[in-house]
């Protein structure tokens, strides 16, 4: 995986976007088990000192991922923050 790539690379670092567009793929593909894996990942991550912190956007998308699996074609979704 080339995320894991970047993660290892000295300059190279991902950032926020980056991570949050692995979980809008897992969300894409209907997969809530990987994308709350991944979640916790990045919190892992985050917590041994890395820079990313999740974000809103990370948690909505987990959200999201397991709402697209449940139901497959939502309607009238609607988020208030």
């Amino acid at each position: 995986m080339i995320l894991k790539k970047l993660e290892k690379d000295e300059y190279l670092q991902p950032d926020i976007i980056t991570y949050n567009s692995c979980l809008n793929a897992y969300a894409k593909a209907k997969d809530p088990i990987a994308a709350q894996l991944f979640l916790e990942r990045m919190e892992n991550r985050y917590a041994e000192g890395h820079s990313v912190k999740p974000d809103t956007y990370s948690y909505v998308k987990k959200t999201l991922s397991k709402y697209y699996h449940v139901n497959e074609q939502p309607q009238n979704l609607t988020l208030s923050l």
